[in-house]
């Protein structure tokens, strides 16, 4: 917060702007990082515990939906409960996040597969009239508060204890095990790509290889869980 501060006073962008921090240094940079707090999570479910979480009957249906989208897509928790409606387009079978949705600021742009297109339809008449695909349960106009999907995951007693982040690793990892190549499935989970060709040259949505990535996904969990 900090840093935050000292640089808008500084930023060249902000000098019209009324308000300033007055902050000349960092109090706190002195402070040394508990990298213990900072350690990399290693937690990816099993194809076996996949199929255990996949047919759960201890979460609510929207939680399950969500927990089952999230291991479809590997996005983030936040991108799958705060989705709107007007997000999907079921004509081309395109889900659009906007930029202000997304961690790096960019579309992005994931095929609606068959499981997807089945999954969203479970879920439209939880939906109400809300514009959200996950209102909050007394307010159309919100979706959920985005603790409450990890708070009912840890209520699951069936595998051993994880996080909504966790189904983020373990499909980057189990798409990986199926032989599905890094650089796709980066893309499908919106992962910031630095290098010079991604960064200033290439503008291809590889729309049609994450469709065939997921798509080949999807019939894994398909064999697994059914």
């Amino acid at each position: 917060m900090f840093v935050l501060g000292i640089q808008h006073d500084h930023d060249p962008k902000m000098m019209g702007n009324k308000f300033t921090f007055n902050l000349s240094t960092n109090p706190v940079d002195a402070v040394p990082k508990n990298q213990a707090a900072e350690s990399i999570g290693d937690r990816a479910l099993s194809f076996a515990e996949i199929k255990i979480l996949w047919n759960d009957t201890m979460l609510s249906p929207q939680f399950l939906i969500a927990v089952k989208l999230l291991l479809l897509y590997g996005g983030r928790s936040s991108e799958v409960i705060q989705a709107t409606k007007e997000e999907l387009d079921f004509n081309s079978m395109v889900w659009s996040l906007p930029p202000a949705r997304t961690k790096n600021k960019k579309w992005l742009l994931l095929p609606i597969t068959p499981m997807a297109k089945q999954l969203f339809d479970e879920l439209w008449p939880y939906t109400r009239n809300s514009p959200f695909l996950f209102p909050a349960r007394y307010r159309d106009d919100k979706p959920i508060n985005e603790t409450s999907l990890g708070h009912a995951i840890s209520k699951i007693t069936c595998i051993d204890r994880f996080i909504p982040r966790d189904l983020r690793r373990t499909v980057k990892t189990r798409m990986g095990e199926i032989g599905i190549e890094k650089s796709i499935r980066d893309r499908i989970q919106n992962h910031a790509l630095n290098d010079v060709s991604s960064t200033h040259y290439d503008r291809y949505d590889y729309l049609i290889e994450k469709r065939n990535a997921i798509l080949t996904w999807e019939n894994s969990l398909i064999e697994l869980v059914f």
